[in-house]
Order: C-alpha cells, then structure tokens, then sequence
C-alpha cells in the first residue's frame, strides 16, 4: 500500500568532487551503482513499481515521476534519474549482507510478482503513468508462475465493511 518511494543515493563523481579520494578503491557506499547491487535495495524497487490497490481492490493510479534522490551535498539534494523497469533488478541475484534475508524475502517477492501479473491480466490503465507492467522482466513474469503453480494465496485486502477482498 506504501505511495511513497524515495530512494536516497549518491552519485559518484559529485562525492568525489566534493570530498576527494577517500582512499577506498570501490565505489563509495550508497551510491546509486551500489544501491542496484544490493538484494534489499532491488527488492524496495520492485515493490515501489508495483502496480497497488485501493482497499476497495480497484487499482490506483500510480505515482508520474518516481526518481532516486541524490544527497551526498545536504544543501544541494538533487533530482536523479527517473526510476525505470530497467531497475527492476532480479533481488535473489543480489548482494545480502545477512545470507537469511535472501530466503526471507522469497514470499514477498511472490506476492509481488503475483501483483504485477494480476494488474497485467486486470486490463486496468491506472499505473500505466508509473510503468509499463507488461515490459517487466521476464524473471518476474517467470516468478508469478511459479507462485501459482506453487499455489501460493493472493493476498486478501480489508474491504470498508471489514470483508476480505481477494487480490
């Protein structure tokens, strides 16, 4: 249900430029290059591009202009670039810095895939302004397969008259 996403990076080359080489040969932590490798980080976007629900189930209209933040200059925070379904990176193949939350986020991100191949099927043109859902990759087409196949429950949204509504 989260509308916000607000993807905090830096970018490189103003890191450099304003506070020199600090004697490290990788990219300096929490650089937009970094944040993509991370496990956690790719699965914030897939659930930030996911196309949401209403409580009613109807679908929302997606936000227009979802871009990373850059903000290694406090006084400068500026716009980066927009955030695509290029960025809709495969979590499992990323970085975790704790082995377990590689396993941890496997249903969520099947509830997930699930939403975006829901949405697809639904015919709805509401998050269409966010992302082009039928051009997500195909490891998240692959996985809401799976996740029927596995029999995996959509999840239920309350309904205002407190009735669950299947999604």
């Amino acid at each position: 249900m989260c509308s916000r996403f607000i993807p905090l990076v830096r970018d490189e080359k103003e890191w450099f430029r304003s506070y020199g080489d600090v004697g490290k040969h990788t990219l300096p932590s929490g650089t937009l290059e970094t944040y993509l490798t991370s496990g956690l980080c790719r699965l914030e976007i897939v659930a930030a591009l996911c196309p949401k629900r209403y409580e009613t189930g109807a679908w929302r209209t997606g936000p227009l202009n979802m871009r990373f933040r850059y903000h290694q200059t406090p006084q400068e925070a500026g716009t980066g670039r927009r955030v695509t379904s290029v960025d809709l990176l495969d979590p499992r193949e990323g970085f975790f810095q704790n082995k377990a939350d590689q396993q941890a986020i496997a249903p969520v991100l099947m509830q997930l895939a699930l939403e975006y191949a829901a949405y697809e099927e639904s015919g709805s043109e509401s998050w269409d302004n966010t992302i082009d859902v039928s051009s997500r990759p195909q490891w998240l087409k692959d996985l809401a397969i799976e996740a029927r196949s596995a029999h995996v429950a959509p999840t239920s949204l309350p309904t205002p008259r407190g009735k669950a509504s299947r999604v």
